[in-house]
């Protein structure tokens, strides 16, 4: 509390200085319950305020592309605060995107801004109370709130398939609010309430919730492809691999251009994880080389790997690479989704069939919490930018996301009397 104070003092200081510019500038406006701290304030001549025959302006950094609508209000929010502050509320701010500035006018937002204000007073009052619109789906720092909000509740939103709108239809059409609300309805009771693929779903993930455990259907042969070799596959890109945008790809810092960096395999007949890294978006082309040649021929091997993300990157790849067209296409005739063959014959008790959330069911854990999909992104900018070492938590991170997909795998198998592949299926 102390440093913030500091820091507002400290800002309040500049502003009457009438400094060009204010970096990480504090703005309180308590009589409004609000406060926030704005990256930038920009001293502009245009018009006199309170300061003197000056002003400041709003002017916010984003990592984005595009503009989205929540920074337009984040900006809004902070311009009022300035403008009371200053004594005069200026009509526009900047936002500073990757690729380009945006100018926002405050007017467009500051109705909705008062509604949104009104709305958390609400909340705050016990007036109003919001339910989380699914797993994952609230921002931090209120992810892990909301998540375990939804866990102690049993919400419907914690079935595959299920979001907010289906889950208001749920308690209307059958009034069950919770999971186990559904225990009670047979098969047929729920395709008749709903078309037959929604039914299905929720009457067998209902059921494997109930039961704790992974189920099938009566009657259904769990298999799983099998052939000589089996891959585990991940890959680490960094920049917007699917930016469809060569000429602007072309104006970007190594680090930024789009690009595979890191190729991921776990071979299971191996118990070995085998990695391939490039050091810049000009070795591309050398990891995907030796990926291709450490698969050697594809035809007696199932290249395992979760979505449909390896696919579209290669296919990315070799429209980029001609030269390696023929050694992908040949590589994604062996590929196999294997959340799909999962997920077509299996009911888990998970609220989606993410890897982050199956392999943790099964009993599979990541090495390093800290460590996600953008950190390995950061890391690997930091591997180009001279730390060696950093890069070294990256890979950790590629080879457990492929181990997770081994240990997924085995585990199924193990429970459903099937044989699989490879020497070990320990996490």
């Amino acid at each position: 509390q102390a440093r913030s104070e500091e820091a507002l003092a400290n800002t309040l200081r500049a502003m009457l200085d009438g400094v060009p510019a204010i970096s990480s500038a504090q703005l309180w406006c308590l009589g409004d319950e609000v406060y926030g701290k704005s990256d930038l304030l920009v001293r502009r001549d245009d018009a006199s305020s309170d300061l003197g025959p000056f002003h400041y302006q709003i002017k916010e950094i984003k990592m984005s592309f595009a503009l989205r609508d929540h920074q337009s209000m984040q900006a809004a929010l902070y311009n009022r605060m300035l403008g009371k502050l200053q004594g005069y509320t200026p009509f526009q701010m900047s936002l500073v995107l990757r690729k380009k500035e945006e100018v926002v006018h405050y007017e467009d937002y500051s109705k909705r801004l008062d509604e949104l204000i009104s709305y958390w007073r609400d909340i705050r009052d016990g007036k109003s109370k919001p339910e989380p619109y699914g797993p994952d789906k609230v921002n931090p720092p209120w992810r892990v709130y909301a998540n375990r909000t939804l866990d102690e509740n049993m919400d419907l939103t914690l079935l595959p398939d299920v979001g907010g709108a289906t889950r208001e239809k749920i308690r209307s059409e059958l009034g069950a609010n919770r999971i186990d609300g559904l225990y009670k309805f047979s098969l047929d009771e729920l395709k008749q309430k709903f078309e037959e693929k929604l039914g299905t779903s929720l009457y067998y993930h209902a059921q494997a919730y109930r039961a704790g455990k992974p189920i099938t259907p009566p009657g259904t042969e769990v298999g799983f492809p099998r052939k000589a070799r089996h891959l585990y596959l991940d890959f680490e890109t960094s920049g917007e691999i699917f930016s469809n945008d060569a000429d602007a790809d072309a104006d970007l810092d190594p680090q930024d251009k789009k690009h595979c960096y890191l190729i991921g395999l776990w071979d299971a007949e191996q118990d070995n994880f085998v990695y391939f890294l490039a050091k810049g978006a000009e070795k591309e082309t050398d990891i995907f080389r030796s990926f291709i040649d450490y698969v050697g021929d594809p035809k007696d091997v199932c290249i395992f790997h979760w979505s449909d993300y390896e696919v579209r990157v290669m296919d990315e790849v070799a429209q980029r690479c001609p030269d390696l067209s023929k050694g992908l296409g040949a590589i994604r005739q062996s590929c196999i989704d294997l959340k799909e063959v999962i997920k077509h014959q299996i009911y888990m008790p998970v609220p989606n069939y993410s890897i982050k959330q199956v392999a943790p069911f099964l009993g599979f854990k990541w090495r390093q919490e800290e460590v996600d999909a953008l950190e390995s992104m950061v890391l690997y900018w930091d591997y180009l930018n001279g730390d060696e070492g950093a890069i070294r938590k990256t890979i950790d991170y590629n080879e457990d996301d492929c181990r997770a997909m081994y240990y997924t795998d085995s585990s199924l198998c193990r429970m459903f009397g099937l044989p699989f592949p490879g020497r070990s299926a320990e996490s």
